[in-house]
């Protein structure tokens, strides 16, 4: 590696501090940053704190300094539209999730970056998480057998986000749906090895819209919640979606809800074997027609953020796309897009069954692109 590659960052949200310390723990220095909103005095604030330069405008920032990668942090409607102006402009990708707000916005992404041959990894960190990532060799490896059912929840009982770029509409495309929901589809796709999408019957809520006082969380850490702020997005969600292999997954997620406590789980169940992850791995299977039940030691967590910068960097050095694994790539963001835009679609149809239908060889692109999983 000759030389450091500049990285540009657009919008300067909470999140933005967790990827600049994930950059500093790699011995990277941010060079030069960008944000899309006009707080002038967070970007002084972020540019002190990490000796980089500030602009106003991104446009701006993409023209003067000409990134060779840039961050799209900014709220999620505005994805698409700055991905495609950063690929113009010559720099790969870190899209923080979700990649986009439509199946047709994540498609232009990925035909621009084939185009322009740039390379994207889109931020879905829990494939960091190492009983999750243990779970998916485990997969990979057909040790589970046939899957037939998996299931994730994504539960915070206060959780609701405290800015406007999460909760309004305008800004955020979305709630609870693209924030939380993204990940779940992300993990359980990932496990289960990308099956083919079939149907998706869903509904999604915004049940503590006018209660934030009452129900919003601790993020971003430094934003108070406004006497009369309001949420004009879902805060709870779920999906019963099928599969044309014969699985089924069902998710739930909620940014608030009245629960003992906050719970991330997964359930991955095949004909062999089944896995549970919740704070650890829990794996199931018969040995002489006896059930056992094992549980994965605890495993130091690594910075989940530093590892996608650690391979992005990588496959930007090297401009080979393989070297992102198992970091998602356009085209598995792109699946999940188009199963979260079926599970809006189908709750404003009052639940109805809706049809997934994916472009010729997306599906095909998502699976080999995880191959590497195999061979470990």
């Amino acid at each position: 590696m000759s030389r450091k590659l500049t990285i540009g960052f657009i919008g300067l949200g909470g999140i933005a501090r967790v990827h600049a310390q994930a950059l500093r723990e790699l011995g990277h220095k941010v060079d030069f940053c960008a944000t899309v909103s006009s707080s002038e005095s967070r970007l002084r604030e972020f540019s002190e704190a990490f000796q980089c330069k500030g602009y106003t405008s991104y446009i701006e920032m993409l023209r003067q300094e000409s990134p060779d990668i840039v961050l799209v942090a900014a709220p999620h409607r505005l994805h698409a539209q700055i991905a495609l102006e950063a690929i113009d402009a010559g720099a790969h990708l870190y899209i923080e999730k979700p990649m986009a707000t439509s199946l047709e916005e994540a498609l232009r992404i990925i035909d621009a970056a084939e185009k322009k041959g740039t390379i994207i990894a889109v931020g879905h960190h829990y494939r960091f998480n190492p009983a999750i990532y243990t779970a998916s060799r485990l997969a990979a490896k057909g040790f589970l057998g046939k899957l037939y059912y998996a299931k994730g929840s994504m539960l915070r009982q206060r959780g609701i986000p405290k800015t406007p770029s999460f909760t309004r509409k305008e800004l955020a495309g979305g709630g609870v749906v693209l924030d939380l929901a993204s990940h779940v589809l992300d993990t359980l796709l990932y496990l289960a090895q990308f099956p083919k999408p079939k149907t998706v019957t869903a509904t999604a809520r915004n049940v503590f819209g006018t209660r934030l006082q009452e129900f919003a969380g601790n993020w971003p850490p430094e934003t108070q919640i406004v006497p009369g702020q309001t949420s004009d997005v879902e805060d709870n969600a779920s999906a019963y979606i099928t599969f044309g292999d014969g699985l089924t997954i069902y998710i739930e997620v909620s940014w608030a809800s009245y629960i003992p406590q906050d719970k991330t789980e997964y359930t991955l169940l095949g004909d062999k074997a089944g896995i549970h992850i919740d704070k650890q791995l829990h794996l199931a299977t018969t040995i002489n027609h006896q059930l056992y039940i094992a549980t994965q030691p605890d495993t130091p967590q690594t910075n989940p953020y530093r590892e996608i910068w650690k391979r992005l960097l990588q496959a930007a050095y090297t401009q080979d796309t393989q070297a992102l694994c198992p970091a998602t790539t356009p085209q598995q963001a792109a699946i999940t897009t188009a199963i979260l835009e079926k599970i809006y679609q189908s709750s404003a149809q009052a639940t109805k069954q809706l049809e997934i239908h994916l472009p010729q060889g997306l599906l095909e692109q998502a699976r080999n692109q995880q191959k590497c999983l195999e061979k470990e």
